[in-house]
């Protein structure tokens, strides 16, 4: 793997790792009906997880 794919999975892991401790102190969340802070770091996680794709289609 590159520098660049570790780097952003390694974003990508950081961000999922916040929405899971926000999942577990936020009621909403806990319902599966994501307040905007869980909605963001749901977009966000998703984001990252496409770029790390991209990136690595981009190297083969």
């Amino acid at each position: 793997m590159t520098t660049t794919i570790k780097a952003i999975n390694a974003r990508v892991q950081a961000i999922y790792r916040l929405r899971i401790a926000h999942v577990e102190e936020c009621e909403p969340c806990k319902l599966d009906k994501p307040c905007a802070d869980g909605t963001e770091l749901l977009r966000r996680w998703r984001e990252g997880v496409r770029e790390s794709r991209a990136e690595r289609e981009r190297l083969r």
